[in-house]
This record gives C-alpha cells, structure tokens and sequence, in this order.
C-alpha cells in the first residue's frame, strides 16, 4: 500500500509541475503576441543615445530593457532633446520621459513613479589652481 501512495504522490506531483510549465509557456506565447510599444526618448543625454547601428546604447539601457521584459513592453526610440521630449509627453507623442526630477509644478502634469529610479551626485567644478576648494563649503551653513 505504501509503494502505491508515493507513486501516486509522484505522479501528482509530476502532472502539478507539467500542468504549471504548460500554463507558463503558452501564457508567454499570447502574451509575446500582444507586446505594448512604448515611445521613449533618446539622444537627451547619454543615459540612453542610439548607435551607428540603430541600436539603443547607455547608462539605462539594461534598466529599460528590465522593464520592457516584465511589462512586455517594446520601445520605439525617438531622437530628440529635452525641452522637445517635454512637448512631446504633453502632446501625447512620447509614452514616457526621463531621467525627470520631481517638482510640484511637473506634478501638476506628469505622473512619478512611486519608486526611486536613482540618485544624482552634483558637484561643484572649479579651473585648476583655483582659490575655491571643497573644504571652503560648509554644509551647516549652505542654502538649499
């Protein structure tokens, strides 16, 4: 009677995992059939820029490309620079914009991720020989 249970345990077993790979694979056949292209900025910066073969090269690239796969997006590229590519979202024309900072007043018309897509590090650049250095700025102090 025990040799029957754990075949019968397998064989359930067997079919769960085969049932679960079958729903995966072909749910992943539809849904590679119905991809959303998504219009996205390029040549802003070079956070994301097209090289001489059409192909998108950059700092968010592989970031883009993570996102592409979970939502099963794919991208149409549009060249063109910042103050257009703001037009543009307004107009409908682009589907997403970045690398964007929060304001109030971008908030009135565009929609933020809730989670943070990175951080910026400024800095300030001053001619060699100079007389302003690092240690002469006092965090305390500064106005922000």
């Amino acid at each position: 009677m025990k040799g029957i249970n754990a075949k019968v345990k397998k064989l359930v077993a067997f079919l769960n995992i085969f049932i679960c790979l079958f729903t995966i694979f072909n749910f992943g056949a539809f849904a590679a059939g119905s991809r959303q292209t998504v219009r996205i900025p390029c040549e802003i910066n070079d956070l994301l820029r097209l090289n001489e073969n059409g192909e998108p090269v950059g700092y968010c690239k592989d970031y883009l490309n993570s996102l592409a796969a979970i939502n099963n997006w794919q991208y149409e590229y549009v060249e063109t620079n910042w103050n257009d590519a703001v037009k543009m979202l307004e107009n409908g024309e682009i589907d997403l914009l970045f690398p964007t900072n929060y304001t109030e007043e971008r908030a009135e018309d565009m929609s933020f991720s809730n989670l943070i897509g990175g951080y910026t590090s400024p800095g300030l650049f001053a001619p060699k020989g100079s007389s302003y250095v690092y240690e002469d700025l006092n965090p305390s102090t500064a106005q922000g």
